[in-house]
């Protein structure tokens, strides 16, 4: 075993570090040989994850990196849960120079208490140096609240944001000197947040108290789940509206369908106003939602509308429609009436010549055998599509809606 080269080894044990259970391979690798100890050591700390909560767990990581400070360097993605209610100056990493990704991720109290970095400032503190890494290029925040402008300004080489549950501190000031150019931004799952926070959010990352300019944003995942859909859909058009045409990816959900009950293409094309197509003509990704229940018009007009306004549609190759679908409500009647209106999208789509693939994600909420059933009409539904072979379906109704969005997210941060 001393013999084999190490390069087969750093191979073997890279594809390790993908499994889903790295840890115990890894750890079983470092007692095979000194050779296989010294490659395998640093993948066994690549991921970290600290529940902060406990506090036997936070002790034993501070002293493994205070007497063996090289580990630092190992650490690559760092996932810290649980913020509330903990002492700051208990956990203390200091800093992570190889760090490449940060997720924070927050709890609610026993009383639905919200944390907020700006009501524990020793905390906001000893997480500065973590988000100081000069390779820190993705950040992840859940759950907390009040973030201030100036523990995001440490991440002067950060290209990928996602906010979930998240506000920022409407008091947060900072250097303009200093901004930085995100390529990928995640607004998702805001629906236990007010529309007031929704709409500070948006105007906050557009304002000049904000770190970030979006002159180079290349992905946008706009998902505010928020009580208010109407407002949820102008927040995503005003956004869009304010960045600059790099725009290659995105994730839209279209307004509530009851303001377009009638379907007039004028009402369509009103509510696409804000959205500012000529933003979009260097799109080549699109992620949507078409909901098909008994109880409201589909949202397929509107994508069609859509497609149909993109200033360079030869430049789309791929097309993804999350299909919140209730098919086990929908009578035999309604079900014809609906693949008129699937027929249309295929119809449109024959002249994306250069569309390379659709996806149609099916999900329900519940898992019946009726909507299972039903799905492949939907594949009789769009003949051309089908015959071009880039027709794809997932059906997987054993996911629920946030395992859905976080899926969604991490699609999306790692494009």
């Amino acid at each position: 075993m001393s013999t084999f080269p190490a390069e087969i080894i750093e191979k073997f044990v890279f594809h390790i570090n993908e499994d889903t259970e790295r840890i115990n391979t890894l750890r079983s690798c470092i007692l095979v040989s000194q050779t296989w100890y010294q490659i395998a050591q640093p993948f066994v700390y690549r991921r970290m994850s600290l529940e902060v909560d406990d506090e036997d767990e936070v002790k034993s990581v501070v002293d493994l990196l205070s007497n063996h400070p090289h580990i630092r360097t190992y650490i690559h993605h760092l996932v810290i849960v649980g913020l509330l209610d903990f002492a700051a100056t208990a956990f203390n990493l200091g800093s992570l120079p190889s760090l490449r990704s940060l997720h924070i991720q927050s709890r609610s109290g026993p009383r639905g208490e919200k944390y907020s970095m700006t009501e524990d400032p020793d905390l906001a503190k000893s997480i500065y140096p973590i988000m100081g890494s000069q390779f820190l290029t993705s950040l992840q925040m859940s759950h907390v609240h009040d973030v201030p402008a100036q523990l995001l300004r440490q991440c002067v080489a950060l290209q990928a944001l996602a906010i979930r549950h998240t506000t920022f501190s409407r008091n947060s000031e900072t250097n303009v000197e200093q901004q930085i150019a995100l390529k990928r931004l995640v607004i998702s799952n805001t629906r236990h947040i007010s529309v007031e926070d929704v709409n500070d959010t948006v105007t906050w990352l557009l304002s000049p108290r904000s770190p970030f300019v979006f002159s180079q944003l290349e992905t946008y995942m706009g998902l505010h789940d928020n009580e208010d859909p109407q407002v949820s859909y102008e927040a995503q058009c005003k956004f869009i509206s304010h960045v600059s045409p790099s725009l290659k990816t995105i994730l839209i959900i279209p307004p509530p369908s009851s303001t377009y009950r009638s379907y007039r293409l004028r009402d369509l094309q009103n509510s696409l106003d804000s959205l500012e197509p000529q933003k979009l003509q260097n799109v080549t990704s699109i992620t949507t939602v078409a909901r098909q229940n008994p109880r409201n018009p589909s949202d397929l007009p509107w994508l069609i509308t859509l497609l149909s306004l993109l200033p360079r549609p030869e430049i789309l190759h791929d097309l993804t429609i999350l299909c919140w679908l209730h098919l086990s409500d929908l009578k035999e009647v309604d079900l014809d009436r609906h693949s008129e209106k699937w027929s249309g999208l295929d119809a449109l789509l024959t002249h994306f010549h250069h569309l390379r693939r659709v996806h149609l994600e099916c999900y329900t909420g519940r898992n019946d055998t009726i909507t299972r059933d039903r799905v492949p009409w939907l594949l009789s539904a769009l003949p051309r599509l089908n015959e071009r072979g880039i027709l794809s379906i997932t059906d997987d109704f054993s996911m629920s809606t946030d395992e859905v969005i976080e899926e969604l997210e991490q699609r999306f941060m790692h494009q």
